[in-house]
């Protein structure tokens, strides 16, 4: 983790990790000679350029090999599966609440509203915040675009399956085109879900949870949806699955789902505690922490368009843009969530997090001790337990993730993203990130990663002239 000064210490050859395919991501040609299409000088994207070149296949496909295109059906077509079985659970669970004239068919209603509206205010938000003039219809374009948020997330993963049930009979590897072709689906997909995944999984979830503890506390009849659990669970998963960095490998891979899943079920079962003796409050306490976190991301986002500008003038207007965009990918997200990179894993703000995290844990699980209705039961110890026990274990592996991570490998894939054109193969956080950041990565280490890649073409141009030797001695 790094330290209020990191960014003026000088470079070290253990601070600069080597991302795997990192360095072929360069549209090299086949001999190791100059790339075939250089991506352009100044560092940003052509999007009407396509790369030569795709990123190397993750750890999953790697061990799949020439299986590869029938793992990706099994994949997509499970992913799709969770999907739809959500979508009929929110609306069974309308249905189930109305008929009972509960006041769980608001929550449930919401489970179905709240994630297009999220995306529209962060489709809407990334647009105004890069916008000296608005346009009022690209405005109404992407509110239209976001009221359509499940049809669109329907068709993009049947645009995943497609994808590979074409190539399902082909026993091979994926092509880098291919990788590039999917990576692409992928992150289109990703970035849909996630709002899907979070704001209805979670909103369900924590709902469910909640009328499990207060029938056990009443002694009241069964009033939750296993099916509704089940479903709701399995999308967080998707959702942890699908905002890890796709730079990780085994070791970082396991400490980041593992540690995150473990908060999660952690916040999770302390929230509903607490919701069961507040109520309805928990809804503006979890919008209060949204919003206070998206202050201070903001705060920090601001940081960097005035450090590589300090004569940047932001209008009021696309302030208020870049906090909404926060506060729908960084804000409410905070409630189970950190994602450890570029900015906000400086200056030990993943520990700042984490100890916040801490603190509403230990007031949310007071409140229930303190306000709860009936004694205290054998299912009480249960709840406090798991939460707490959670806690630890997904605080200890966050911390062991972040220990594994050397200090520039945020700015080595950003490098690598900027000079593949391949935005799409590193997580769906690293583009939330782009949009809300203003990304820049220090002189000295782009000199050592160009240094690095020349010294990696001289490599390979010299593996291919001993091939062709050895194969003409052979011959």
């Amino acid at each position: 983790m790094e330290s209020p000064n990191d960014s003026y210490s000088p470079l070290t050859k253990s601070d600069i990790p080597y991302i795997d395919g990192e360095m072929e991501t360069e549209d090299c040609k086949p001999d190791g000679s100059e790339p075939i299409n250089s991506p352009p000088t100044n560092g940003t994207n052509n999007k009407d350029d396509k790369p030569t070149a795709g990123p190397t296949p993750d750890i999953v496909l790697s061990l799949m090999g020439r299986f590869s295109f029938p793992f990706l059906l099994i994949s997509s077509v499970y992913q799709l599966f969770v999907y739809l079985n959500k979508l009929y659970q929110d609306s069974h669970a309308v249905e189930q609440y109305y008929a009972d004239r509960t006041g769980y068919c608001i929550v449930s209603a919401a489970c179905l509203l709240l994630p297009a509206l999220m995306y529209i205010i962060y489709e809407v938000s990334a647009y105004i915040k890069d916008q000296e003039e608005v346009e009022n219809k690209e405005v109404g374009t992407k509110v239209v675009h976001g009221m359509l948020l499940v049809p669109w997330q329907i068709k993009s993963r049947l645009e995943v399956m497609n994808f590979s049930a074409s190539r399902v009979c082909q026993r091979r590897p994926l092509t880098p085109d291919e990788l590039i072709e999917k990576s692409s689906l992928d992150r289109r997909a990703a970035v849909l879900e996630f709002f899907e995944e979070f704001y209805a999984g979670l909103t369900q979830l924590l709902l469910q949870l909640y009328i499990i503890v207060r029938c056990l506390d009443k002694n009241m009849e069964y009033q939750a949806l296993t099916g509704e659990i089940i479903a709701s669970g399995l999308t967080l998963m998707a959702m942890l699955a699908a905002v890890r960095r796709r730079d990780d490998y085994i070791l970082t891979g396991f400490l980041s789902i593992t540690g995150w899943l473990s908060i999660t079920i952690s916040r999770t079962v302390c929230i509903a505690l607490a919701t069961t003796v507040i109520h309805g409050w928990m809804a503006l306490v979890c919008t209060v922490h949204g919003i206070l976190m998206s202050i201070w991301i903001t705060k920090i986002a601001m940081a960097t368009y005035y450090r590589d500008d300090p004569s940047l003038v932001f209008t009021r207007k696309r302030k208020t843009a870049l906090f909404f965009l926060v506060f729908a990918v960084f804000g409410l997200p905070s409630l189970t969530y950190w994602p450890i990179l570029f900015e906000l894993k400086k200056h030990r703000r993943p520990l700042i997090f984490l100890f916040v995290m801490l603190v509403e844990n230990v007031v949310f699980v007071g409140l229930w001790v303190c306000f709860k209705e009936k004694s205290w039961g054998s299912h009480d110890h249960l709840f406090v337990f798991a939460a707490a026990g959670t806690f630890a274990l997904g605080a200890l592996f966050i911390l062991f993730y972040i220990c594994c991570k050397p200090k520039y490998t945020d700015e080595v894939v950003y490098d690598a993203m900027k000079n593949a054109r391949n935005a799409d193969s590193f997580g769906m956080y690293f583009e939330f990130c782009d949009k809300a950041f203003k990304l820049k990565i220090k002189e000295d280490l782009v000199k050592k990663l160009k240094s690095d890649r020349e010294h990696k073409r001289v490599e390979r141009k010299v593996s291919a002239i001993n091939k062709e030797w050895f194969s003409c001695c052979s011959s």
